[in-house]
């Protein structure tokens, strides 16, 4: 019977044993799960970050060849701008020599006025000139 007992307290013993390694096992088990649940987590920040940061290359590349763009459009635009202001220039040079045309042109009118009238005159007297001829 003592030999049971004994044999009984060994077992006793070793299952208590067992129980507390299973119960150090369970304890490193969890913390090994919480170790690799933070290690996940972690790796989805890291991997989100990652995602974030090629948005954001993405973002500054797309947004340089906008300034490429808008850079290339206010080229062309100042380019425009300088032919208007030629043309602008062209015009206002075209509108003074035809001006100057105008005033040739009211100054010959003026002339033949006068050339005309006198031509008038010229005429009035031819005619008194033949009426005094004819008299005679």
């Amino acid at each position: 019977v003592r030999g049971e007992q004994r044999l009984a307290l060994l077992r006793g013993s070793e299952l208590l044993e067992l129980s507390a390694t299973l119960e150090r096992f369970e304890a490193v088990h969890h913390a090994s799960a919480a170790t690799l649940e933070a290690s996940a987590v972690a790796v989805g920040a890291r991997a989100e970050a990652l995602e974030l940061r090629t948005e954001a290359a993405d973002a500054v590349a797309a947004a340089a060849q906008l300034r490429g763009r808008l850079d290339e459009e206010a080229g062309a635009f100042a380019e425009i701008r300088g032919r208007l202001e030629e043309e602008g220039d062209a015009s206002v040079q075209l509108r003074r020599r035809l001006d100057e045309e105008a005033e040739r042109a009211e100054d010959a009118f003026g002339k033949l006025a006068e050339s005309r009238q006198l031509l008038e005159e010229q005429s009035g007297r031819m005619e008194d000139v033949v009426g005094k001829l004819t008299e005679e």
